[in-house]
């Protein structure tokens, strides 16, 4: 069995981050008195594609889903976005909360952008500007 600790208090919009992964038997989950602990069958590899959903009780483990941003060139913003997020481009980082980020202009090059939210999946693009 698969033993996910979750963090209640980083939780947003009731998706709440993974913190710790075990495997056990089950019987050491029904001794753990731990609280912010949902038990699962699931793979321990694909954890990191799940969130721990709080808004219903009891919590459940539930799969990310996934990003589907799009930039537009001419308004330099990418969206829709997960709010709130965090927005990267090449390691400065934006905090987005309205669901599209308006990006600086950048000189010609290669750029890479990621978006990381609770309960998605991260998600990376290449940005090319000529």
């Amino acid at each position: 069995m698969i033993g996910i600790f979750y963090d209640p208090t980083h939780a947003v919009n009731g998706r709440a981050p993974i913190m710790q992964i075990m495997t056990a038997p089950l019987r050491s989950f029904e001794l753990d008195d731990r609280p912010y602990l949902v038990v699962t069958e699931w793979d321990r590899d694909h954890t990191a594609k799940n969130y721990v959903d709080v808004s219903v009780t009891p919590p459940v483990v539930r799969p990310c889903d996934a990003v589907e941003a799009v930039w537009t060139p001419a308004t330099r913003a990418l969206a829709p976005l997960p709010t709130p997020c965090t927005v990267s481009v090449d390691g400065s980082h934006y905090d987005c909360t309205d669901g599209s980020a308006e990006l600086p202009e950048f000189p010609p090059g290669t750029y890479q952008i990621m978006v990381r939210a609770v309960g998605y999946l991260t998600f990376n693009y290449t940005l090319e500007v000529p």
